[in-house]
């Protein structure tokens, strides 16, 4: 998936939301970003906390080289729970979840909150994030659309 464009990675990664959510036997699975910018920036809490922890070790001087030193040293200095994905497990993840003939997202850069269906293949999704009501997120309010 290197080299993708940022909507063409995000319909596969919709996809494989979509079918693992259905697989353990979700009736609904809500994924929400709190930025356009889909995990981008500092705003995006987690994420912003193991980015700006990184920048401060290699800032001094701490050698960062391969993703599984950075997952070490984030393990020590954050109470973040993080799991290591290897390259190994996700050509077996691509091997037993091929994905094709997927239609793309259009406005994929503006959505904020994918939400699963019942219907397996099927995700709603819109602009905003929602979590009125009692089904917490599963609402039609915002334009939501499928």
């Amino acid at each position: 998936m290197k080299n993708e464009k940022p909507f063409q990675k995000q319909k596969v990664n919709f996809a494989l939301f979509d079918k693992f959510a259905n697989q353990l036997g979700c009736k609904h699975a809500i994924w929400s970003y709190f930025e356009a910018a889909h995990g981008k920036n500092a705003a995006d809490g987690t994420r912003g906390v193991l980015k700006r922890t990184l920048d401060l070790h290699v800032g001094y001087t701490k050698d960062v080289p391969v993703a599984l030193s950075a997952f070490k040293l984030l393990q020590e200095e954050t109470t973040v729970s993080l799991y290591y994905i290897s390259d190994r497990d996700i050509k077996i993840i691509k091997e037993l979840n091929p994905v094709q003939n997927l239609c793309p997202l259009i406005g994929t850069m503006n959505v904020h909150h994918i939400i699963t269906t019942e219907e397996p293949g099927i995700v709603k999704h819109r602009h905003v994030s929602c979590f009125c009501g009692e089904t917490r997120g599963t609402c039609s309010s915002f334009d939501t659309k499928t």
